[in-house]
């Protein structure tokens, strides 16, 4: 009985992991390849959770990281801070924001944009302050 009871409790938790919430924390790399753990909030969650799972949401955010990290002048210096989702039907946007540094040295908060259709990236817009 007792072996059971484990049973359940371990399933119970982890299903609870995949489940995908209107907000919440995700792991991501920083630029030092260290995991961090950012929030993350989705908008209009109602209207996108059919198209949504949590491990489109995890493809969502590494690949916004991604382009992230490629825009820094020091990738070593990103560092995200938080991610944002919304959408409509089967596009799905992500707003990061994170923080790098400039040529000179100076941290500064950038925020970038993506655009997907499914887990396939359509565009990006270029960091602004």
């Amino acid at each position: 009985m007792k072996k059971l009871y484990l049973f359940i409790t371990a399933s119970v938790l982890l299903s609870c992991s995949l489940i995908l919430q209107d907000n919440g924390k995700i792991d991501i790399p920083n630029g030092a390849n260290k995991i961090v753990t950012i929030p993350y909030r989705i908008i209009n969650y109602q209207m996108i959770k059919k198209s949504l799972t949590k491990s489109i949401l995890d493809e969502i955010v590494e690949k916004t990281s991604s382009e992230a990290k490629r825009t820094c002048k020091y990738e070593l210096t990103y560092i995200p801070i938080s991610v944002l989702v919304y959408g409509s039907n089967d596009t799905i946007h992500a707003s990061l924001d994170y923080s790098a540094e400039s040529g000179f040295g100076v941290p500064q908060k950038l925020t970038i944009y993506s655009k997907f259709k499914g887990t396939s990236l359509i565009s990006t817009l270029p960091p602004m302050q």
